[in-house]
């Protein structure tokens, strides 16, 4: 069986420009649309490494909330061990201790 997956609008950025573009860009606009707002406090300056990582979080969300529903991830559960870190984030439990890499499913382009 072959589920084939419709693409959106971040799949097409990802194909058109490297991961590492696409992370900065969209820093840059949470950072305008933050600054947009009133009552926030404006950052300034270069972006953050942390801001970087919380765009990172954001897309690893994203592309595991997109792919929940689908037998792949369900058969990746059980073999894999996959369990929600405390960002939400599925992680694969189990082989090396105190190493827990993040799931992403082998379609995604991330």
């Amino acid at each position: 069986m072959t589920i084939v997956q419709k693409q959106d609008e971040f799949d097409q950025l990802l194909e058109k420009h490297d991961l590492r573009k696409v992370l900065r860009v969209c820093t840059w606009v949470e950072r305008f649309v933050r600054h947009s707002r009133r009552g926030t406090v404006n950052i300034v300056g270069p972006i953050t490494a942390a801001e970087i990582e919380a765009r990172t979080s954001w897309w690893i969300r994203g592309v595991q909330t997109r792919t929940q529903k689908t037998p792949q991830v369900a058969s990746d559960k059980l073999q894999l061990n996959l369990q929600p870190n405390w960002e939400v984030i599925l992680e694969c439990r189990g082989g090396i201790q105190g190493h827990y890499p993040i799931y992403l499913p082998d379609d995604s382009k991330s």
